[in-house]
C-alpha cells in the first residue's frame, strides 16, 4: 500500500503551502517562537507520507487552541492563553484588523466602542468570521461593508442588539457572526456607505 501524501508533486506543494501559510499566521500571532516556526517549516518541506501529515497537523492544531473559537465557532476551554481586548470608562475606535490579534473577547463597560470592518479584516480561507462582544453599561458600533451577511447571536439583557443583517447578494459571500452579551447597553451593526 502506498502510503505517501498526494498523487502528484502539484498535490504535495500545495499540501506544503497550506501548512506553510497557517504556521506563518501562528508565528505572526505568538503562538509559536521563531525557533518552532523554523523547525516545522523544514519539517513541513520534508513530509513525504500521510502519516507525517498527520503528525504535523496535530501540532499545528495544538498550537492553535489558544484562540476562544475555532473557524467552526465552537468555544475551546484553554483560557491560558486568551486575549481580550477592554474599553473602560472610555470611548475608542478600533480597525477590523485588530481583531486578528484579538482571540477572546471585546469587552465596552461603561463605555464606547466603534469597530470599522473592511472586506480585508475577515478571514480568506473561510466564509465565516467570529467576533464575541461583551457590553455592560456601554455601546458597541460594528461598522461592516454592503456585501458581508452579518448574523446576530448576541443577547441582549436589559440592552438593544439592532442593525441590518442582510446584504445585497443574498447569502453569498463572507459572513461576520457576532456572539455575546449586551446588559444594559446597545450593540448597533451600521452598513458603510
Amino acid at each position: 500500500m502506498d502510503d505517501t501524501i498526494g498523487t502528484t508533486n502539484d498535490e504535495k506543494d500545495k499540501i506544503k503551502d497550506k501548512i506553510t501559510e497557517e504556521l506563518s499566521r501562528q508565528y505572526s500571532l505568538n503562538k509559536i517562537s521563531l525557533e518552532e516556526y523554523e523547525r516545522l517549516i523544514e519539517y513541513a518541506h520534508k513530509i513525504e507520507t500521510e502519516k507525517e501529515l498527520i503528525i504535523i497537523r496535530k501540532i499545528i492544531n495544538e498550537n492553535d487552541l489558544t484562540t476562544a473559537y475555532k473557524n467552526d465557532g465552537k468555544e475551546i476551554t484553554d483560557n491560558a492563553h486568551i486575549k481580550h481586548d477592554y474599553t473602560i470608562l472610555s470611548s475608542r475606535k478600533m480597525s477590523g484588523s485588530a481583531l486578528n490579534e484579538i482571540n477572546g473577547k471585546i469587552i465596552t463597560i461603561l463605555g464606547d466602542t466603534h469597530i470599522i470592518i473592511d472586506n480585508d479584516d475577515l478571514a480568506e480561507d473561510e466564509n465565516e468570521t467570529f467576533i464575541d462582544i461583551v457590553v455592560v453599561l456601554g455601546d458597541i458600533v460594528i461598522h461592516v461593508p454592503k456585501n458581508i451577511t452579518v448574523i446576530n447571536k448576541a443577547v441582549p439583557i436589559l440592552g438593544d442588539v439592532s442593525g441590518n443583517e442582510g446584504n445585497r447578494n443574498g447569502n453569498q459571500g463572507k459572513k461576520l457572526i457576532i456572539k455575546g452579551k449586551v446588559i444594559l447597553g446597545n450593540m448597533t451593526v451600521r452598513r458603510k456607505r
